[in-house]
């Protein structure tokens, strides 16, 4: 397995951040005038939390990256199980999406309470605002999970991931996907302390 650890993306982020707005500072640049800060582009890692209230959320381990090839088995099912998967969501049934990879961490994951399921990139949105964040269009796209017409994610699709999980798969990613062009929310304290402003 190829996998990643959230706390490093988090450690990354702020480091990223820190060096961007410091360098910005020495330039004169204002910093206070950023109006948007936008992520996207990452929908082939997921990471996996438990959400213990509406600001406190536990994380369940490393999950899988982009690289990660070992959901053939999954990819098997979900096929066998919806046929015209390609027709719905626009995708063969690869490996690296999270469709599979959630596919073989629902029987560890089914007997959390209030499962969280993020892509890299809401999982980034989510720490740098003071919201729950919803998977974006763009990149709910990718995940063998989405109906490409509708941009919502298709009943069928889920079914095929979760079977008889009793794991609500919506409710745990967050709801249906959002426009990317949508507010997520505003910045959080972490970024307020680096300088940006609070709206």
């Amino acid at each position: 397995e190829m996998l990643i650890c959230p706390m490093k993306i988090i450690a990354f982020v702020y480091t990223l951040f820190v060096r961007l707005l410091s360098k910005m500072k020495s330039l004169n640049m204002p910093i206070t005038s950023i109006s948007v800060i936008a992520c996207t582009a990452q929908q082939h890692g997921s990471v996996y939390m438990q959400q213990k209230s509406k600001k406190s959320r536990v994380l369940l381990g490393k999950g899988p990256s982009w690289q990660d090839a070992t959901t053939k088995k999954e990819c098997e099912t979900i096929q066998k199980r919806v046929k015209t998967i390609v027709d719905i969501t626009g995708n063969a049934v690869y490996e690296r999406f999270s469709g599979p990879q959630i596919k073989k961490r629902i029987p560890r994951l089914k007997h959390i309470q209030n499962l969280r399921i993020h892509l890299i990139s809401s999982f980034v949105t989510e720490f740098m605002c003071t919201n729950n964040v919803a998977i974006d269009v763009t990149d709910g796209s990718g995940m063998n999970l989405m109906n490409i017409q509708t941009g919502r994610y298709d009943k069928a699709c889920m079914q095929a991931v979760v079977e008889d999980s009793n794991v609500d798969l919506e409710v745990a990613l967050g709801g249906q996907p959002k426009s990317p062009l949508e507010i997520a929310g505003h910045v959080a304290p972490w970024l307020q302390h680096l300088g940006l402003s609070s709206s």
